[in-house]
Formats: C-alpha cells, sequence, structure tokens
C-alpha cells in the first residue's frame, strides 16, 4: 500500500506500478503539517513526545494520530537461504517497538479542522531497557479516522 490510499477497489499496488503511485504520492500537495518534540532522560528512560499538527486546509473529516516507536540497526539472527539456514549477525532496519498510544492511535478531532488550527498532543513513556536508544526514533502519522489513509507522517530521532 502506500499512504493507505485506495487503488481502484483495493490498497495493492502491483510491483510495476510502485514508481508511478509513489511519484504521484510525493508530489501531492500537503494537507497537514506536524513538528515533533521529544525528551528522553537516560537515567530513567523516561520518554515525552509531543506533536503539533498544523493544517494547511480545511480537514473535514475526523482524523486520528498514532505515534510509533522505532528501532534501528539491531543485529541479531535471521532465518535465510544460506548453508545452515541462519544468518546470525544480520542487520536488522527500521524495526517496529510499539505505538505510544495504541495501535489505531488517537483521534484528534471531533469537527472540521480549519486551516492554521493547531492540534497539539503530548505522551508519556518509559523506554523498554531492551531498546538502544540512540537508535530509537518515534515515527508519528495523521490518518483518516474512517477511510486510515495517510495524511502526514514525520519521523524524530530520541537522542
Amino acid at each position: 500500500t502506500i499512504n493507505r490510499k485506495l487503488n481502484g477497489s483495493s490498497y495493492a499496488f502491483n510491483k510495476p506500478d510502485w514508481v508511478e503511485a509513489v511519484d504521484t504520492a510525493v508530489t501531492e500537495e500537503a494537507v497537514l503539517d506536524m513538528t515533533p518534540t521529544v525528551e528522553y532522560n537516560d537515567t530513567n528512560r523516561a520518554l515525552k513526545v509531543n506533536i503539533a499538527s498544523k493544517a494547511l486546509v480545511e480537514l473535514p473529516d475526523t482524523y486520528s494520530l498514532v505515534v510509533c516507536i522505532m528501532e534501528d540497526s539491531i543485529v541479531g539472527k535471521q532465518k535465510a537461504m544460506v548453508p545452515g539456514g541462519i544468518i546470525n549477525d544480520y542487520m536488522h532496519r527500521h524495526v517496529f517497538r510499539g505505538t505510544m498510544n495504541g495501535a489505531w492511535g488517537e483521534e484528534i478531532n471531533t469537527e472540521a479542522i480549519a486551516p492554521e488550527d493547531v492540534i497539539t498532543k503530548e505522551y508519556t513513556t518509559t523506554l523498554n531497557s531492551d531498546y538502544n536508544a540512540d537508535q530509537c526514533y518515534i515515527i508519528a502519522y495523521v490518518s483518516n479516522s474512517e477511510t486510515k489513509e495517510i495524511l502526514q507522517v514525520v519521523e524524530k530521532k530520541i537522542k
């Protein structure tokens, strides 16, 4: 899928259509601007994330914000088509660790959002001690609550 946008009656794009679909998506005018602020305390692993979402046009529907924690560059085992079937020091990239506000996030509005309106949400958690904070990022995105189409995404390194 690309931004969870319908492609006819399906969300899937065939491999030969990916380049054109991505080119179309990246040239679309942004309807929302998002600014993430991250505070992290190494001592107690407290993580606070603030996301300010500013409408650039009128947004008539209901929208949801999802805030994810992602860890990058984790070295570990990986099944593979190699002799023995295992790569012991495989570099796992962009590993989803969880969300700060649920799988579908939280609705950020109950009525239309006017241009220039800013909606701010804050989330706190304790970063799991198994995660390498130096390699962790926040990925936040706003989607249409009904269609689930993604409008905007931001990424911010925790440290």
